[in-house]
């Protein structure tokens, strides 16, 4: 256990730079001497090979990080609870390769920030709530400043007065967002995204019943400008939040957006299909997740506001720009009908061969 600060120099401080250091089951409290700035719990520099495992760190200050990491390179950090009022809770600056997942962030002035080509790094399944207050440009679940080609999966964000959930800044480019979960009462902007028009980051969601994926075709693309807001309801952006992938069924509700260009080229594929070949992609201009009912009111946008791509193994890819319900509709995949059977003059064989005529249509 751990009770840090005391001496104003924080918790664990390797700036020497030493490699291959494991810090687990420890706890890390802020009780610095000075009442306005702390240090950071646990400060690496110029290292690699860090893991930092089932740790609790809860700060006050500012100046006060929970783990700072500056020129780190494949390191570990994960299942970590982590407290911050003052200061960002996980900050990465030039680090590279690292893997940040199952942590449970809590905290008013940011949750995991990447500055200055922090590159390649993986976030995965981390839950992080922003508390009333943190409406500073620093008070942003996931802030990436000019970091590239990081990847984040299955995170959840949850925030109060935010400044933005998620937050691209700089030259942040090819990063990649996979099944973000995001909710929160009354955020400034649920992803904030200020790279300017040249550079592409990506917003994509799966299950085993499909999969969206905007594509990067100019400008124009919603990959171009990942901004939006929902102001319309409060159920906020993920599965099961103004989205639905299920059963040969895909829906986005854009009558819950504000401020964004959603409204661009994506693939859609819709798995687990049992049709023998796909007609139509039924579309219906409302929210709607009942396959059923897309099918008697929609009508087939395939050639018009929609395209099919392929139909395979039962699983149908199309791209749209115009956002809706849709569903695929397609013929009955029958096995052949076998009829009209004779058998041979050989009406008994026990060691033979049994030679049979038959009728084989398959339609």
């Amino acid at each position: 256990d751990s009770a840090y600060g005391s001496s104003n120099f924080g918790g664990v401080d390797n700036t020497a730079g030493y490699d291959n250091i494991t810090i687990r089951n420890c706890l890390f409290f802020d009780q610095s001497a000075d009442v306005n700035f702390g240090k950071p719990a646990i400060s690496m520099t110029d290292a690699s090979n860090i893991t930092i495992f089932n740790v609790t760190i809860n700060t006050t200050k500012i100046l006060a990080i929970g783990i700072s990491f500056t020129r780190v390179n494949n390191s570990h950090i994960a299942n970590n609870t982590i407290i911050t009022v003052e200061s960002k809770a996980i900050q990465l600056s030039t680090s590279l390769f690292n893997h940040i997942d199952n942590n449970t962030i809590d905290t008013k002035r940011g949750g995991i920030s990447l500055a200055t080509s922090s590159n390649n790094n993986s976030f995965f399944n981390n839950k992080i709530t922003l508390g009333v207050g943190a409406s500073s440009s620093t008070g942003s679940g996931i802030d990436f400043s000019s970091s590239a080609n990081n990847n984040v999966t299955n995170n959840t964000i949850n925030g109060s007065d935010a400044y933005a959930l998620v937050y691209l800044q700089g030259t942040s480019v090819n990063n990649i967002f996979t099944n973000v979960n995001l909710s929160g009462i009354a955020p400034l902007l649920y992803i904030l995204d200020t790279t300017g028009t040249s550079r592409a980051n990506y917003l994509i969601f799966n299950n085993s019943f499909g999969e969206i994926r905007w594509e990067n075709r100019g400008t124009s693309s919603f990959t171009r400008n990942l901004t939006f807001n929902i102001t319309k309801n409060d159920q906020g952006f993920g599965f099961g939040r103004n989205l639905f992938i299920g059963n040969n069924t895909f829906a986005l509700n854009m009558s819950a957006f504000d401020n964004t260009t959603m409204n661009s080229s994506a693939n859609i594929t819709l798995t687990g299909l049992i049709y023998g070949d796909i007609l139509e992609i039924r579309r219906v201009e409302n929210y709607t997740t009942v396959a059923a009912n897309i099918l008697t009111a929609g009508s087939n946008c395939n050639g018009t506001s929609c395209l099919i791509i392929n139909y395979s193994g039962g699983s149908v890819l199309f791209n749209t720009s115009f956002f809706s319900s849709f569903t695929a509709n397609g013929t009955a995949n029958t096995p052949p009908l076998i009829s009209n059977i004779q058998r041979s003059a050989m009406a008994v064989a026990k060691n033979g061969t049994l030679r049979l005529n038959a009728t084989v249509t398959d339609n």
